[in-house]
């Protein structure tokens, strides 16, 4: 018997049943690490030296800064009204009932923000109206608000991904444009084809005028795309780029800066995310991830399909971003040659539980928004998310074919 293997069955359990009982994220790993330093009887002297090279090292470090940037920028476009502007705009460009509905949450949900559900639901309430009853709107709000969270490196999740994996973020992000091209057609015609288009707003300004408003209350997050994607900067450079140009844009002064520095430290984020690193860490050296992966090596499946049913049953029990930090770096260790096809499925299987886990904060405020049942949500959701997942099964094994 592989006792390792039993080891690790345990403390993933401890992990899930703290998450169950809705304890924070950064109590389950906190725990979760504490446990594998007994079980695994690793001697206190090397539970530090192991601490020491996660907050040492610059890769995890540089995620963790990440996130910091990202909330700063979002508190700081929060501060001078920019989404909510945009909003505006998209109403003068488009006035269309459908594309308020599809477009304005996903322009929200470039941010990483659970408030921004209520807003989104403001928006998608006004775009349909009485056409849709209020189960059809809550999910509208949530699937299309969180297309965004599957590719954009402003999530942690993704962050996380490309962090274990070492793959570029710009090569996943350009990997995700098909599977995310399938979430808007697939969203459009299960939710959005039956919605009249007119608003019956008259617009009085020109749609020239409004796409050129439009860019000046986004142009921060287009430069961040663009500075990753196109010039091929590291994330935390992009934004910091972004933000030293958006204070003089927006004429920030010292005295905002010196209130938004602290603000912008998301105390329960970053916390999680440094447990997710040392956790990963203690795992690592604790040397049971072995005992895994050979037992993946045993089973009938590929360990692709395991891995990635692994990362969805997990997620819906835990949140997409706990068990990224658990099953990836497994899977990347347990699969040679691993590439962008691999992390495409996985980022993706991440996404999709996540639409169905009851951990997932934003599907549960976009439910009390609209005073909807959530498995009621779930179930309505489940055949986007069936297609999506077939798609990206097939599309994983295209690109194996090109790479």
């Amino acid at each position: 018997m592989d006792y390792n293997l039993i080891k690790l069955v345990v403390i993933f359990a401890i992990i899930v049943a703290i998450i169950w009982a809705k304890k924070p994220l950064h109590w389950a790993f906190i725990v979760g690490t504490v446990a594998t330093a007994v079980i695994c009887m690793i001697p206190i002297k090397e539970c530090g030296e192991v601490i020491v090279g996660v907050l040492t090292s610059w890769g995890k470090m540089a995620i963790v800064l990440d996130i910091y940037l990202i909330t700063f920028l979002q508190r700081l476009l929060d501060k001078r009204k920019q989404i909510q502007k945009a909003q505006v705009d998209m109403i003068n460009l488009f006035n269309n009932r459908i594309v308020n509905a599809l477009l304005i949450p996903i322009i929200i949900g470039f941010l990483p923000s659970p408030a921004a559900l209520v807003l989104c639901g403001e928006i998608v309430n006004e775009a349909t109206g009485d056409y849709m009853n209020a189960k059809e709107k809550a999910i509208i709000t949530s699937y299309f608000r969180h297309i965004p969270e599957s590719f954009l490196p402003t999530y942690p999740v993704i962050l996380l991904l490309c962090g274990f994996s070492g793959l570029p973020i710009s090569s996943f992000v350009i990997a995700m444009l098909p599977p995310v091209t399938i979430l808007f057609v697939v969203g459009y015609f299960i939710f959005l084809r039956k919605l009249p288009t007119k608003t019956g707003i008259e617009i009085t300004v020109s749609k020239k005028d409004a796409a050129v408003s439009l860019f000046k209350h986004i142009w921060s997050l287009v430069l961040i795309m663009v500075l990753i994607m196109g010039v091929g900067l590291s994330v935390e450079i992009s934004i910091g780029i972004v933000l030293l140009i958006s204070f003089f844009v927006y004429k920030v002064t010292p005295k905002e800066i010196a209130q938004l520095l602290p603000k912008a430290f998301d105390k329960v984020m970053i916390l999680s995310t440094l447990m997710i690193f040392i956790f990963q860490g203690f795992l690592s050296h604790a040397g049971v991830l072995a005992s895994l992966i050979t037992a993946f090596q045993t089973l009938p499946i590929p360990a692709y399909i395991m891995f990635a049913l692994l990362i969805f049953v997990g997620g819906v029990l835990t949140g997409a971003q706990g068990i990224i930090a658990v099953v990836a770096p497994l899977a990347f260790a347990a699969i040679p040659n691993f590439g962008v096809p691999l992390v495409m499925l996985l980022g993706c299987f991440a996404w999709a539980s996540n639409q169905l886990s009851p951990t997932h904060v934003c599907v549960v405020v976009a439910a009390n928004y609209f005073k909807v049942d959530f498995s009621d949500m779930v179930r309505q959701v489940i055949p986007c998310l069936a297609v999506y997942l077939a798609f990206t099964f097939a599309y994983y094994h295209v690109l194996l074919l090109f790479m």
